[in-house]
């Protein structure tokens, strides 16, 4: 015979075992939403100096590969805006005999934290957020530069502002690679024409229509699904194309 009192024990073990179960699922899903949100990126060694592309930095850090020898001052050269145009400003590493980094309006060239890893092929991750930047080199710390402590005073109005746009400078000879956002490559419709050639880099718009020769148009921008993975989006409705057949030759009977 069980009494009252083991009953009420055994149903509130059950319950917390019920409810602790249910609370590591709820998270479990949690995570696995949040890791399959993040936008799809791709090595690139096919970057353009002097153009933006869209890039969320202080959501997703930005991976570099480089392989520059320490002495021959190549650069990394990075500029920042939000994703409104407005400008941020330049990070930068210089690969000379004591390798450096320099983040502009806050306080110009300054060493590494640590002595930088002694391979060639160097894998950094660059992490923004509104109060300060880390960079790691091959997985070491190198740098951790908080704006507010920081000595000049347009050090945290600058680099407080979201990043949503990066441009590697004309000077830049040392990045040999950048984990950039996948472009868009698959137009909504296959019937669709563009004036230009795809792909379309993250964030730009091109114009789409059924022919060169038709009026009817819209324009659609490369973005994301939910998964993160590229997509055109657009706003109203494309242009409906219909597949031109043409209809077979009849050959007439022969005179005799």
């Amino acid at each position: 015979v069980v009494s009252t009192q083991s009953t009420g024990v055994l149903n509130y073990y059950t319950n917390y075992y019920y409810k602790s179960n249910l609370s590591m699922l709820i998270v479990c899903i949690l995570a696995l939403l949040i890791s399959s949100a993040q936008c799809v990126t791709e090595w690139r060694s096919d970057a353009e100096r002097g153009r933006y592309y869209f890039y969320p930095l202080d959501v997703e850090p930005l991976q570099l590969k480089t392989d520059s020898e320490l002495s021959r001052a190549d650069q990394v050269r990075i500029q920042l805006k939000t994703a409104d145009d407005v400008t941020i400003g330049v990070f930068k590493i210089v690969f000379s005999v004591q390798p450096k980094y320099y983040i502009s309006d806050c306080g110009g060239w300054s060493p590494f934290a640590v002595t930088l890893p002694t391979e060639q092929d160097k894998l950094w991750i660059i992490t923004k957020t509104t109060k300060a930047l880390l960079v790691t080199c091959n997985d070491v710390e190198v740098a951790n530069h908080v704006f507010e402590d920081d000595t000049d005073e347009k050090c945290v109005p600058s680099w407080s502002q979201e990043a949503g746009k990066i441009k590697f400078q004309n000077q830049d000879i040392a990045t040999d690679e950048a984990k950039l956002k996948v472009p868009c490559d698959v137009l909504p419709d296959p019937l669709l024409t563009v004036p230009s050639s795809l792909p379309i880099e993250f964030g730009g718009e091109v114009e789409v229509a059924c022919s060169s020769q038709s009026e009817d148009s819209a324009v659609i921008t490369c973005s994301e699904d939910t998964n993160g993975a590229p997509e055109f989006v657009y706003t109203g409705s494309l242009p409906s194309c219909t597949r031109t057949v043409t209809p077979p030759v009849t050959l007439g009977k022969k005179r005799s």
